[in-house]
């Protein structure tokens, strides 16, 4: 079975869908887009759709990984596959927009602190500091 059908895309004419190939520049490519939109069934961690908050685009997503933490304002939040509640989402968007998008450059620098590099590195370090030398060998 092919991962289209095993998603229940079978059926979906492709045409409606634009799907972005592979990229090392991702964050210049989101730069053309004025939402993302991550409708995502489960997710361990939801890096596609962070690195899109991270590049300053709005995200409406579903709640996997860690997006629902990332993403503070749960009007961008639906469940995941569940199309009635990702619906809900989009209706509501253009009286949610203004303030979503205001939000932006709070939510690039929680995701910064919370998930950026040196928070990572920071984590790293305390934990080998915790095992010390000899939990090394």
């Amino acid at each position: 079975v092919s991962e289209r059908a095993a998603l229940g895309l079978g059926e979906a004419d492709p045409a409606r869908f634009r799907y972005l190939e592979r990229t090392t520049a991702f964050a210049d490519r989101l730069a053309d887009y004025d939402l993302v939109i991550h409708p995502s069934r489960r997710e361990t961690f939801g890096l596609a759709a962070l690195e899109a908050l991270a590049a300053g685009v709005p995200v409406v997503s579903s709640r996997v990984g860690a997006l629902d933490e990332a993403i503070v304002d749960r009007r961008a939040l639906f469940a995941p596959g569940d199309a009635a509640d990702l619906a809900r989402v989009l209706e509501g968007l253009p009286a949610a927009w203004a303030e979503i998008v205001a939000e932006l450059p709070d939510r690039r620098r929680r995701l910064g602190e919370t998930h950026g590099v040196d928070r990572a590195v920071s984590l790293f370090e305390a934990g080998l500091a915790a095992i010390g030398p000899a939990g090394l060998r």
